[in-house]
């Protein structure tokens, strides 16, 4: 299991899909990989959801 430091939740969406990006060109069987690419789709659905209210 790898350490991975995710964006701050402050961030704007573009910085978490530059780091979605990065998750997705790694080892995907890695839980914490599959973690961080779970998180940082929930945050990019909840930014997305922000910026339509």
């Amino acid at each position: 299991m790898k350490f991975l430091e995710s964006p701050d939740l402050g961030d704007p969406k573009e910085v978490w899909v530059e780091w979605l990006s990065q998750l997705k060109a790694m080892n995907r069987r890695d839980e914490s990989v599959k973690f961080a690419i779970r998180r940082a789709e929930t945050v990019i659905a909840e930014l997305e959801s922000l910026s339509v209210a």
